[in-house]
């Protein structure tokens, strides 16, 4: 059993904010009471999140998974420069990378552009997982992950994450669609980009 969510801001700019950096959320659930510890889920890392985050938290064991909701650029950027410092910083256990059909190629792409040839190197599994947009949940974890598109020019699908009888909303971008409003419609809290 799981005993909620909460949620932290770590970043809430727009994409070219010049103060605030790129629109970030890190999802800490309760404690689950069979493993021991609770479950830590990035939602979206442009490329301003690594910095944002890593000056909160050093360790590299942190994070259990990153969620993109699309791979617009202040959204997905900052995973060569998350990788990286994983890598560098020692981590060991295997990471969790989920978002809708063809992430896992884009943000390969995206870190073979930075880093080319070391993301197949790297010390700790990467576990790329792709949800069915016919079939749009995912029981991860300790989390009961559902996902809907929204009106954006990129496709984008905002997140339901439920742990403890506790729900929070993600959208990552773009305007509601019937689809979304639906997924948002019994969440505690929504956050919309």
């Amino acid at each position: 059993m799981n005993t909620g969510l909460r949620i932290e801001f770590i970043g809430v700019g727009e994409a070219f904010d010049p103060v605030l950096g790129n629109s970030s959320t890190l999802v800490h659930s309760g404690i689950d009471r069979n493993t021991g510890r609770g479950t830590k889920l990035l939602i979206d890392c442009g490329y301003s999140v690594p910095r944002d985050l890593f000056s909160r938290y050093q360790s590299p064991e942190l994070l259990d998974g990153v969620y993109f909701t699309h791979c617009h650029a202040d959204h997905s950027f900052g995973f060569p420069a998350l990788i990286g410092r994983l890598r560098n910083d020692g981590r060991t256990r295997p990471l969790s990378v989920i978002g809708q059909p063809g992430t896992a190629a884009r943000l390969t792409e995206i870190y073979e552009l930075a880093y080319p040839g070391s993301l197949a190197k790297a010390p700790f599994p990467i576990e790329f997982i792709e949800f069915d947009p016919a079939h749009p949940v995912l029981e991860w974890r300790n989390l009961h992950l559902a996902f809907a598109e929204l009106d954006h020019p990129m496709r984008n699908f905002g997140i339901r994450i439920t742990a403890g009888g506790v729900q929070a909303g993600i959208s990552g971008d773009g305007s509601m669609t019937p689809q979304s409003r639906d997924l948002f419609s019994t969440v505690d809290l929504l956050v919309h980009e």
